[in-house]
C-alpha cells in the first residue's frame, strides 16, 4: 500500500481527505493553492510599489485643465504599467487554501 507523507503546512481539508477519494495528486493541489496565493503576494506587492506613480498619472490623465498632449502622455504612461500595478488585480484570498470564495477580509481567511 502506497502511503503519502504530507508536509506540516497542508491546509486542513487536504489532510482529511481518505486515500480512496483522493481524485488529483496532493502535489498537483498544492502546486495550484500556492501559485494562486503567490499571484495574490505579487498582484499586492506590484500595487504597493506603484501606487504614488499610479495615482499622479491618473490625476494627470483625468485633469481636463490641463492641454490634451499631456494627458495623452499621461495616459500612455498609465498603459506602460504592469498587470499586477492595478488595484483591481488584487483579489480577497485565503491565505492557507488560496480560495477565492467566502473570505472573510479581516482575517484572510475562507469560511471552509
Amino acid at each position: 500500500m502506497f502511503v503519502l507523507s504530507y508536509p506540516p503546512r497542508l491546509p486542513n481539508f487536504i489532510r482529511s481527505l481518505d486515500q480512496e477519494h483522493l481524485t488529483v495528486t496532493p502535489r498537483s493541489v498544492l502546486m495550484g493553492l500556492n501559485s494562486r496565493i503567490m499571484r495574490d503576494m505579487k498582484a499586492r506587492s506590484g500595487v504597493a510599489a506603484n501606487e504614488i506613480a499610479r495615482r499622479a498619472y491618473l490625476f494627470v490623465a483625468r485633469n481636463q485643465a490641463l492641454p490634451p498632449q499631456v494627458r495623452y502622455q499621461a495616459q500612455l504612461q498609465l498603459n506602460t504599467f504592469d498587470r499586477y500595478t492595478r488595484p483591481t488585480t488584487v483579489k480577497n484570498r485565503c491565505t492557507e487554501s488560496g480560495r477565492g470564495r467566502a473570505v472573510i477580509s479581516e482575517f484572510r481567511l475562507c469560511r471552509v
